[in-house]
């Protein structure tokens, strides 16, 4: 082995020891370095590759001849050109690892801020969350109040309807009433003078009441005379028979009662007057009664 040889081995030797105690530390430091370190290995590798083709080359070449020293030599100095460019790189790699750890140590110092501003944010969520269940409770309350008023509401406008329809009905009755209460007096005004007495209950002061007679009189229908919707009645008994003004008979057929008769003119044998309450046809031949049964 030439002295070149043994030269071009210890250089790459160096070489490689050189890029390995270059390479180690940066890949145990940062994950950063290691694509960098990665990369710097690869040119190495390629280094070694061509040492070992120029290694071959050399051995080549001894057996050629000397002319082929010139051209290890210059394979020589252009793997001396690579390792300064790779101890070059080497230095940027260590500058980026300063840089890296000190953006590592801002990283830090920025996570804690945010862990504090975090937690803040925590508690301010959490306030907002009570407060937001606290309004939401009361808009529920608040919601329910609405319908039960709205139900009231609702209750009340059927109430009202209700008594609307009723006063309309009670306004139509009362129109009804009012219309046959003019006829009524009308026919009662072409009555003749002794029968509209009758009708219109002509009495003084002391005749106002209903008189209940002390015992029980008992006559009969004889006669019916209807006036529009007025029914005047005369019955077989009279003031021998203890018949008076404003004395009330029942009317009866079969026990079933038909109608409440007024007095309103007495005669010695007969009585006459008006009906009200009626429950039936009243027909001549029906009983009339007055006063309590012994």
């Amino acid at each position: 082995m030439s002295f070149l040889t043994k030269v071009l081995v210890v250089l790459v030797s160096v070489l490689s020891i050189l890029l390995v105690a270059l390479t180690v530390p940066f890949v145990a430091t940062i994950e950063d370095a290691q694509t960098e370190l990665a990369q710097t290995k690869n040119s190495l590798e390629v280094a070694e590759a061509k040492a070992r083709s120029a290694q071959t080359e050399i051995n080549a070449a001894m057996s050629a001849g000397a002319e082929k020293s010139a051209a290890m030599q210059a394979t020589i100095e252009q793997l001396t050109g690579e390792l300064a460019k790779t101890q070059s790189e080497s230095a940027e790699s260590r500058a980026a690892l300063v840089d890296a750890n000190s953006k590592l140590v801002q990283r830090e110092a920025d996570t804690s801020s945010l862990s504090a501003t975090a937690r803040q944010n925590a508690e301010l969520i959490t306030e907002l969350t009570n407060r937001i269940a606290a309004t939401e409770t009361r808009r529920v309350d608040a919601e329910t109040k609405r319908v039960e008023l709205q139900d009231q509401v609702s209750e009340l406008a059927s109430l009202r309807d209700s008594l609307e329809r009723t006063v309309r009905r009670l306004k139509e009755s009362q129109a009804q009433l009012e219309r046959a209460n003019a006829q009524l007096v009308a026919s009662i005004a072409k009555l003749p003078e002794d029968q509209r007495a009758i009708v219109m209950g002509e009495t003084t002061q002391e005749d106002a009441f209903e008189i209940e007679p002390d015992r029980l009189i008992r006559g009969e229908v004889t006669g019916i005379d209807q006036i529009d919707q007025l029914m005047l009645v005369q019955v077989n008994v009279g003031e021998v028979d203890g018949v008076e003004k404003n004395m009330i008979f029942r009317i009866h057929r079969q026990g079933q009662f038909l109608g409440q008769l007024r007095i309103t003119t007495v005669d010695t044998d007969n009585a006459a007057g008006s009906i009200s309450l009626a429950q039936g046809a009243i027909q001549v031949g029906d009983s009339a009664l007055a006063g309590l049964a012994e």
